[in-house]
């Protein structure tokens, strides 16, 4: 008898918007994790290749701290971490002109932001924040959870060389969770490098990014 069991993912986005350390606005709700979310979760759970015993050496120590056994080194991992953040002005919640709505929902089938916007000049992606340690609250709020915290500063997105002559006051509706797959200089929704990486997305209610305003995403994918 074959008993399937789905592994459950939950994923929660909350965008911040910050005036001299004071919050303003803020933006928050699930999202969908897409399909090639779903597949690196399957690569992630997978491994490319396991140490060999020719490994062993006494003066090497394994992940559970003995010394000199091949076991007890992680294999190699098959697949990328979650490592960018990436916001546009694209998505069907868009209520501002220029660009007016776009097309795109939350639905599994979406690999990519529908009209990506800068983060810094000529780089369309944030990096997150590490984590550091399992005990810090801000990136593990629980025993089940991870949270990656993308900050934009004043000058971030909001600066005269921004896609399409948006300046200073980008009306942001759409944000994605992308792998280190995905290449922070390259435009996320042309061709090929619209699909690398992205694993989860969100459309909102626009949030005007300005000089005047920091964001912060904090994307939290629970089990």
């Amino acid at each position: 008898m074959l008993i399937r069991e789905a592994l459950q993912l939950e994923c929660n986005v909350r965008i911040e918007a910050r005036a001299r350390g004071k919050l303003v606005a803020v933006r928050e709700g699930h999202n969908v994790f897409v399909n090639q979310g779903r597949q690196w979760l399957r690569d992630h759970m997978a491994a490319a290749l396991y140490p060999p015993a020719l490994f062993e050496d006494a003066n090497l120590t394994g992940d559970n701290g003995q010394a000199g056994n091949a076991d007890n080194f992680s294999p190699l991992g098959k697949t990328y971490k979650p490592r960018f953040i990436g916001l546009g002005v694209g998505g069907a919640l868009q209520s501002i002109t220029p660009p007016g709505p776009g097309g795109f929902t939350e639905v599994a089938t979406i690999n990519r932001l529908e009209y990506p916007v800068l983060s810094t000049t000529g780089q369309y992606l944030k990096e997150v924040l590490p984590q550091p340690n399992t005990a810090d609250m801000d990136f593990f709020p629980t025993d089940y959870s991870v949270r990656y915290r993308g900050i934009f500063e004043y000058n971030d997105v909001s600066f005269a060389g921004q896609v399409d002559g948006f300046g200073t006051a980008v009306p942001i509706s759409e944000a994605a969770l992308f792998t280190s797959r995905a290449g922070r200089d390259l435009d996320p929704a042309v061709g090929v490098n619209g699909t690398l990486g992205c694993i989860a997305y969100h459309i909102f209610e626009p949030l005007t990014k300005t000089p005047e305003f920091v964001f912060e995403v904090a994307w939290e994918l629970r089990s």
